[in-house]
């Protein structure tokens, strides 16, 4: 964007129009320089932002990857030992379903003999 200046009439008449549109044009032509070597700069800067950037992210995608392999397999063992602990489990109840089965029946045997006792009891007393 070129630089417009207003200059006094007392400096145009000192120096000429000339030497001040001169003067403007060789300060629009550094600004215009300044500007041009400023965005390329930039640019310059940015490429090398971007691709440190870019290795940052692929380094952090690697440790992602490695984390979460780590954790699937930890959660593999976990998957096992909890199978093997609810097979274990599964033993015990079927276990105890047995030992409440024996009890039972044995229950069952002491209810008709002590029915049978009092029944003959009642018999016995009629």
């Amino acid at each position: 964007m070129p630089y417009t200046a207003n200059f006094s009439e007392r400096f145009y008449e000192k120096l000429g129009h000339d030497v001040v549109t001169e003067l403007i044009d060789l300060v629009n032509h550094m600004d215009l320089a300044y500007r041009t070597e400023l965005r390329d700069q930039n640019e310059a800067n940015f490429q090398k932002f971007e691709s440190v950037l870019r290795a940052e992210m692929a380094a952090l995608g690697a440790h992602f990857e490695t984390k979460l392999a780590r954790f699937e397999t930890k959660l593999a063992g976990l998957e096992g030992r909890m199978e093997s602990g609810f097979a274990s489990l599964r033993g015990e109840m079927a276990d105890l379903r047995a030992e409440l089965a024996v009890g039972q029946a044995t229950m069952l045997r002491w209810m008709v003999f002590l029915f049978l006792g009092a029944v003959l009891t009642v018999v016995g007393l009629g």
